[in-house]
């Protein structure tokens, strides 16, 4: 009897998944925006160029880049005029586990502009708009915890912008964690089952006034199941019956009515 009221004990708490439920998070979108514009000269004598790059695919260009420069010179009223640029924008992301059962993602990116001239050119780069730009949506099924670390940074906050969020569809995307500007993080919670996603974008801007300007983000997602209170406590009350199992096999054999309330341990 006692063999029996252990193996109904090790039997319910596997039925019972004793230490938690599987987490499930489901992989279900990606986004990579890459862009960058400039314009210089003097007059009549301008260059200009716009690139841009996009990927949304769950298999492939997991690290993507676009990088430039140009430079160019004249005499505008007899006056010598000189101007050139550089920009580069980039970022890479692991997501790691299956698509349909997500541990954790992890993404670094950024962006960098610089302009210098001469004379009377005009001049100007930009790495934005939206620049530099990441987000993977993901859907998570059951009550998962997360834990959420990494940095932001710039360094010109007039002239450039960097930043890290996980946010939640509603009616709407609507932020559930934002960090910004030059910031560390590390947060720790419960995600309930929704849909979520997790952005990252940097933004770099140089010209006249700022010769140069650079941003980035790095961050790690990851994600671990919540424990099931109800099933410890129904491990608890299991073990209780074993651990009392002598008593009530002693009762059986006695007169008095058995005791089959479990023991406190």
């Amino acid at each position: 009897m006692t063999a029996r009221i252990t193996n109904l004990a090790i039997s319910l708490c596997l039925m019972c998944g004793i230490d938690s439920v599987n987490a499930a998070v489901i992989w279900t979108t990606r986004d990579s925006v890459l862009n960058a514009s400039y314009l210089f000269g003097a007059a009549a004598d301008v260059s200009s160029d716009n690139v841009k790059d996009t990927a949304n695919s769950l298999t492939e260009r997991f690290s993507m880049s676009i990088a430039d420069s140009d430079t160019d010179a004249g005499v505008v009223l007899g006056q010598p005029w000189s101007a050139a640029i550089t920009y580069s924008a980039g970022h890479t992301f692991e997501v790691l586990g299956s698509p349909l059962n997500i541990s954790g993602i992890s993404s670094t990116g950024s962006s960098a502009a610089t302009a210098n001239y001469t004379g009377g050119a005009s001049i100007g780069v930009n790495v934005r708009a939206p620049g530099n730009s990441w987000a993977v949506e993901f859907e998570v099924t059951t009550p998962t915890r997360y834990l959420l670390q990494g940095s932001v940074s710039d360094t010109n906050t007039r002239n450039t912008s960097a930043g890290v969020g996980l946010e939640q569809f509603g009616l709407r995307w609507g932020a559930f964690k934002i960090f910004t500007d030059n910031t560390s993080f590390y947060e720790t919670g419960e995600l309930n089952p929704g849909l979520y996603r997790v952005i990252a974008n940097a933004s770099a801007v140089a010209g006249l006034e700022i010769a140069s300007a650079q941003s980035g983000w790095n961050l790690q997602l990851g994600f671990a199941p919540v424990p099931l209170p109800s099933a410890i406590w129904l491990f608890a009350s299991v073990l209780g019956v074993w651990v009392s199992g002598r008593n009530v096999l002693r009762d059986f054999g006695s007169t008095k009515k058995p005791n089959l309330i479990a023991k406190k341990i």
